[in-house]
């Protein structure tokens, strides 16, 4: 994580259409890593999963965490931690998709936050 603080936890508890919220503690940062064992505590709901095999460190080490997401009954959606806005029905949508379409093993929703993302939807209209 970047900056666990970033983490729009509330939004996500609004939201319908969720078992549980695994948050990945993919940080070092002892204040982030503070900040993460405290959110099992606001709602049952939410488990706090820790590194697997490797100390975090950022994307070199995340892919780590996505080993254990292999329950066919299940459907996984990634939130980056940077996000800022989550339009309401986002996770319901999410995983009516997810579970209509098989083939991919997880869903997510648009991280607008790099200059490729960006650029692409500018050429599709959808930014100016």
């Amino acid at each position: 994580m970047a900056s666990a603080h970033g983490f729009r936890i509330p939004q996500i508890l609004r939201q319908r259409g969720w078992d549980c919220l695994e948050i990945w503690q993919n940080t070092s940062n002892n204040t982030d890593v503070d900040y993460l064992k405290t959110l099992p505590d606001i709602d049952g709901r939410i488990v706090l999963r820790l590194p697997p095999l490797y100390q975090p460190n950022g994307t070199a080490t995340i892919g780590q965490f996505f080993r254990s997401c292999i329950d066919p009954n299940t459907v996984y959606i990634r939130i980056d931690d940077d996000v800022c806005f989550l339009e309401p029905g986002l996770i319901e949508e999410l995983a009516k998709f997810r579970w209509e379409n098989r083939a991919p093993f997880l869903v997510s929703p648009i991280v607008i936050s790099n200059a490729l993302v960006t650029h692409l939807l500018q050429i599709f209209g959808k930014l100016r």
